[in-house]
This record gives C-alpha cells, sequence and structure tokens, in this order.
C-alpha cells in the first residue's frame, strides 16, 4: 500500500499518492492565461520550472474552489507533463488501498461524494479532457 496524503473536500476524502509528488507548495503568484478552461487558474514559476496550475476541486465536485488561507499547490510531474493542483491543505498522511477506495483518472464524474478517492495523478495527465480543451 502506497503512503498518500489525505485531501478533503467537504464529504469527499481523497488520497494523493506520494509516488506521484513532487512538491507541496505555498500557493504564489500566477500568470492568468488567456482562453483556457475554467479550471486552469494560471501559470507558475518555482526554481526554473514553469507549469500550468488547475483547481483540482473544480475536477472532483464541478465546483470553483473558493479563496482560502489553507489553499496549497501540489506539483507533480509525469514523463510528458509538470502540473500544479490547487488543494486544500493536507489533513495528514497514511496509507492508502484500491479495496476500499475508488481509484480516479478524471475520466469519469466521481460517483459517490462519501466514498473515499485515490487520484491516479499519472492517469489525470494523460486523459484527453484534461490535457486539451474541453471540460471534465
Amino acid at each position: 500500500m502506497p503512503a498518500c496524503l489525505e485531501l478533503s473536500w467537504k464529504a469527499l476524502s481523497c488520497f494523493a499518492p506520494l509516488v506521484d509528488v513532487l512538491e507541496i507548495l505555498p500557493v504564489g503568484k500566477l500568470a492568468p492565461l488567456p482562453r483556457v478552461p475554467v479550471w486552469v487558474l494560471g501559470v507558475a514559476h518555482h526554481r526554473g520550472h514553469l507549469f500550468v496550475v488547475n483547481d483540482l476541486g473544480y475536477w472532483l465536485t464541478g465546483k470553483i474552489s473558493s479563496p482560502q488561507n489553507n489553499l496549497r499547490w501540489l506539483w507533480v510531474k509525469d514523463e510528458h507533463n509538470s502540473v500544479a493542483f490547487l488543494i486544500p491543505e493536507p489533513k495528514g498522511m497514511g496509507e492508502c488501498s484500491s479495496d476500499n477506495a475508488w481509484v480516479w483518472d478524471g475520466s469519469q464524474p466521481v460517483p459517490d461524494q462519501t466514498k473515499q478517492v485515490i487520484i491516479d495523478f499519472k492517469g489525470l495527465l494523460r486523459n484527453p479532457s484534461f490535457t486539451q480543451v474541453g471540460s471534465p
């Protein structure tokens, strides 16, 4: 069972496998982008890297995340993309297992907001709805 960060959007409990995470960053300055989907918040710069920042809460709940002091950026990377997601401050760490949770890669809506969700960031970064202009 991989180590995970526990995140929460109201009734929805999510887990982010640490193997996918480069860093957890404080929210910083964003350069806005024209004509992008509502979940794309802008472009950020960190340690010589540029990456797009996305509202993960919008993908999970269908609602834009409200500005709060306890938000963070979760920076993830695969072989083609370097992306950050706006997340609530992690609740803690633990182990996650797909035995009692639903593994989500953005290809379908989250079916039950009371069930635990393991976020498959690598699958999300390969999802055409995420990588192309469209809507989740």
